[in-house]
């Protein structure tokens, strides 16, 4: 435990704020908050701040997950003491997540602002709404942080937008649930979950359990987190009407009778077109956003989670399956090729001529797709079912050199250095050799060794043999010329 004196705070006599947990002071770094804890907060409460700022932090620096979760969940850095109160320090919220122009200049970038068609509309220019490129790695860095936690047996009591901050420039996010956090089945947390994010099973159980929140309502509420980021309206609120009183209507609608507004062969609670506000397009209108656009592994996971896994909560996907899926999902992203599309990239789905659905802009100019294929016990290559649309901005990464299935997030954190990079020199793409000593080109009958740091221009049906430490693996390139 760490002892503060007035001198390691800034403003003591001060507080930034307060409630009914406790004092919050800035530190002298300015980086960091110390929480003094009222003299009525319970033990149970003290508790559990300790568990997570000193046995957690811990586990997790041992484990060496330490330095990935932390810069993206506001989780305790341990506990302090001054004078006759007990509390703990947080990490202040970094300043990429404060709206830096526009209506909203100098707000905190909370997710409530993406999720909704109508606040985007209403408060957010363009260059402040993110696209679909970064929200995909939201949607990663989210499912990460929830699988490290779910590990620990960890349930988030209040997984929402108003408890994830979004960077719409880069995709980053920042999980602020710190005293919303505690132990599946362990501890007594009394918070009241955002309404729209509570699973079904919780609404029609509610008053018969105390510590209703799950692993498995965790999943729910990340999934339509998931949808609302892509989509910017809720997957449950439809047309359907369950009951004339409104309380009662809004229980069923959420709980017993909730049902996917995109349900494929269901179409009672379809979303009614004809009553949707300017504001609320184009988004509120799945027939113009329908989830489809979320690709072949996302929509999967959408699927499993709003069809087969809103009333069966085992046949929900679990963080990491989100994390796999958003991965596979960015390696689809192709750009538009209009520069003034509001969301610049879009999921290519193996069309010969495709055009972006957001603005109908066709694609210009030749982009190679990379498909994955890895030898087996027989000698021979087959399908990965992966592939990566090239452009400038992705790399090969040690995951596309060697097919080795990770469960680990950390493993996919520490994959960061670039084994191979693409440019593009006047329609002309390139392959930059950064790291493989023995990458094999092969071009019709020709076999040739690319030296480190030296280039190939990739061209169709070109062979790319990937020497790793286990398996080969080999990209076939296809080149998309659109007519």
């Amino acid at each position: 435990m760490i002892k503060l004196s007035k001198d390691s705070m800034e403003f003591m006599s001060r507080p930034l704020a307060n409630n009914s947990v406790g004092d919050y002071f800035m530190l002298s770094d300015g980086k960091r908050i110390a929480v003094l804890f009222t003299h009525n907060v319970p033990d149970s409460f003290k508790a559990r701040m300790k568990f997570l700022a000193d046995d957690l932090r811990n586990v997790f620096k041992k484990e060496g997950s330490y330095d990935y979760l932390y810069c993206r969940c506001n989780l305790p850095l341990g506990t302090i003491s001054h004078e006759d109160r007990q509390g703990i320090i947080l990490s202040s919220y970094p300043k990429e997540f404060y709206f830096k122009d526009g209506i909203a200049k100098g707000k905190v970038q909370e997710g409530k602002w993406f999720c909704s068609e109508k606040l985007r509309n209403k408060y957010l220019d363009k260059a402040n709404r993110g696209n679909w490129y970064t929200s995909i790695i939201a949607i990663q860095q989210m499912a990460a942080v929830l699988s490290l936690l779910e590990e620990k047996d960890l349930v988030l009591y209040d997984l929402s937008y108003r408890t994830i901050l979004f960077n719409p420039e880069n995709g980053h996010i920042y999980v602020i649930l710190w005293d919303s956090i505690g132990r599946d089945g362990a501890d007594d947390v009394n918070i009241s979950p955002t309404p729209d994010f509570i699973a079904p099973e919780i609404i029609i159980n509610r008053g018969l359990l105390s510590n209703d929140q799950t692993v498995y309502s965790n999943r729910h509420a990340l999934a339509v987190l998931n949808y609302m980021l892509l989509f910017h309206r809720h997957p449950l609120r439809g047309k359907r009407i369950n009951d004339n009183d409104a309380a009662r209507d809004e229980e069923l609608t959420m709980g017993e009778k909730a049902l996917f507004v995109e349900h494929p062969s269901d179409k009672s609670n379809s979303v009614d077109t004809r009553v949707l506000r300017d504001s609320e397009k184009p988004y509120g209108n799945p027939e113009l956003r329908p989830y489809t656009l979320s690709g072949k592994y996302l929509r999967e996971l959408f699927d499993r989670s709003f069809v087969d896994g809103l009333h069966n909560a085992v046949d929900r996907p679990t963080p990491f399956d989100w994390f796999i899926a958003a991965e596979k999902t960015l390696g689809l992203l192709m750009p538009c090729s209009n520069p003034e599309c509001e969301e610049k990239w879009f999921i290519y789905n193996n069309e010969l001529n495709p055009k972006c659905p957001f603005c109908g802009t066709e694609v210009r100019g030749s982009y190679p797709i990379l498909n994955f294929y890895t030898r087996n016990n027989s000698g021979t290559f087959a399908s990965d079912g992966l592939r990566m649309v090239v452009t400038e901005k992705k790399h090969l990464h040690y995951r596309h050199i060697c097919n080795q299935p990770s469960q680990s997030i950390i493993q996919y954190d520490l994959d960061k250095q670039s084994y191979c990079d693409f440019k593009d020199e006047n329609g002309k793409w390139y392959l930059v050799n950064n790291k493989l000593r023995n990458l094999i080109v092969i071009d019709g009958t020709e076999r040739t060794k690319i030296p480190l740091d030296d280039i190939v221009e990739l061209k169709d049906g070109m062979k790319l043999v990937l020497d790793c430490v286990s398996k080969d693996r080999l990209i076939i390139v296809q080149m998309l010329k659109p007519t």
